[in-house]
């Protein structure tokens, strides 16, 4: 197990996805189409960009917006099974369900420990939400479960200057590396080469909350410690 903590130094924003990449993970890999099999896709969003404010809650943050998006097999919900609204409420509900669950030392609340992406799969599950959760490993099973299954879980290094996408909405990873964060990627540009990727500080940030991704950088990203998780 590989465990790394993701805050530090007041930011412009919040981070809080640490990394915790189980050995075990390696026997449930999602499939690497071949990148001409590769479709573009947005996956549609029901529920409204998310905003965690001063809270490491990104993990959850992301969960809320997976569930609250359509895939492969099912609408995006705007309600859970059990009556709750998908919002910032319940993300944070999945956030402490998700320190709950983690190795991380202590759990929110109280403690704002931040979590890990693996951590809030499980709290998926277990709640009932899912039946199952895959990771992809690499660029081409990323972009293949985002063609195919539907929008994924996407754990990464966060750079300095990722903090103010570009104006046409591009983020790049320069400048120092500052924490770790977790988004969801929902939505693949297989003739621009780009992943879009739904954030959780609010409307404002980015294009409507949205930012992209290169292939290319988001290659590097994976390479150092990022994660994937398509939950079935």
């Amino acid at each position: 197990m590989t465990t790394v903590g993701p805050l530090g130094a007041a930011r412009p924003f919040r981070l809080g996805r640490h990394v915790h990449h189980d050995p075990r993970s390696l026997a449930y890999g999602a499939p690497a189409l071949p990148y001409a099999a590769l479709r573009s896709v947005r996956w549609t969003r029901r529920i409204a960009i998310l905003d965690q404010g001063d809270l490491g809650s990104c993990v959850g943050n992301a969960a809320a917006g997976w569930l609250g998006t359509d895939n492969a097999a099912r609408r995006g919900m705007t309600h859970t099974p059990g009556g709750k609204i998908v919002d910032e409420a319940y993300a944070r509900d999945l956030y402490a369900r998700a320190t709950q669950t983690d190795a991380i030392p202590g759990e929110y609340p109280p403690d704002d420990t931040g979590s890990t992406g693996l951590a809030v799969a499980k709290a998926l599950r277990s709640g009932g939400l899912i039946r199952r959760y895959e990771h992809a490993f690499g660029l081409r099973a990323t972009l293949s479960a985002l063609s195919t299954l539907g929008p994924v879980l996407l754990g990464i290094t966060w750079f300095e200057a990722m903090f103010e996408p570009g104006v046409d909405g591009q983020l790049i990873p320069d400048g120092a590396p500052v924490g770790g964060h977790e988004l969801l990627a929902d939505e693949i540009d297989t003739v621009g080469q780009r992943v879009w990727l739904a954030n959780s500080w609010s409307d404002k940030w980015g294009i409507g909350g949205r930012a992209w991704l290169s292939w290319e950088h988001l290659r590097y990203l994976l390479g150092l410690q990022g994660d994937v998780i398509a939950p079935r």
